[in-house]
């Protein structure tokens, strides 16, 4: 993994994990500001943080349905 997609990742975990602060937010625009490739590279990691948060979604449902049939 590259070292910007590897940031970016780190990124959307702090932002979406954390409570981010106004320094966060300002440390992250200065990140993102600092070529095309890190705009490119959060676009993609805010997919797959997306992409894995519908998964635990459905898998969540999936398991409580099952622990109603119990």
């Amino acid at each position: 993994m590259a070292v910007i997609e590897a940031e970016a990742r780190a990124w959307v975990r702090r932002l979406a994990m954390g409570r981010p602060t106004t320094d966060d937010a300002q440390a992250f625009l200065h990140w993102r500001s600092q070529s095309p490739a890190h705009v490119l590279a959060w676009a993609e990691a805010s997919r797959e943080w997306r992409d894995v948060a519908q998964v635990a979604q459905v898998f969540r449902a999936r398991q409580a349905s099952r622990a109603e049939v119990v």
